[in-house]
């Protein structure tokens, strides 16, 4: 045989493993890019799953805010001072003079008494004042006038506010509850 064709069969040859070898190398390349593609597809799976999962979990705490926090704690604080000081029994007790008492913004005040009461505070602190009224008239035996201004109001105002949240006067409301 002539040389020539011993080349062109080895550079067939030659051909034929190059062709073997990126087509080999092709597949490999295939297959591991098909499985970086799943490994990646999994995790983004995973990902997406415990996104939804944490935000579930965030929609079903719903902690309260800080602003909440703020007024709650307010809240209880202008209870303690109500109760303690008792100035529901100052007939000029006001927001204002509530808010400088707390070192703080009337309009704080009036926001955490409406947050956890759901009333005015003018009802607020006339619910003291009423409560505080029924204590002295069925513990004491003072005049209605009396028991008005030691609960912050004018004789007039303790009989109206008294009527409208026990459907009575004092002066029945002390006979039918008398200790």
């Amino acid at each position: 045989m002539d040389i020539t064709v011993y080349i062109a069969v080895a550079l067939a040859l030659l051909s034929a493993i190059a062709i073997l070898l990126v087509v080999r190398s092709r597949k490999v390349f295939e297959q591991k890019t098909t499985t970086l593609t799943t490994l990646v597809d999994t995790w983004a799976e995973q990902k997406q799953q415990e996104s939804e999962t944490v935000a579930k979990e965030a929609e079903e705490e719903e902690p309260q805010t800080d602003t909440q926090e703020k007024s709650n704690e307010l809240f209880s604080r202008i209870v303690k001072l109500m109760e303690d000081e008792k100035l529901y029994t100052n007939e000029e007790l006001s927001r204002d003079m509530l808010a400088g008492k707390l070192c703080t913004n009337y309009k704080y005040v009036v926001k955490a008494i409406k947050d956890s009461t759901g009333n005015s505070i003018t009802i607020f602190i006339n619910d003291y004042r009423l409560g505080h009224a029924s204590r002295l008239l069925r513990e004491t035996d003072e005049s209605i006038a009396i028991v008005a201004e030691l609960s912050g109001f004018s004789h007039r105002s303790l009989t109206r506010h008294f009527q409208a949240k026990f459907g009575i006067t004092p002066s029945e409301y002390r006979r039918n509850h008398r200790k």
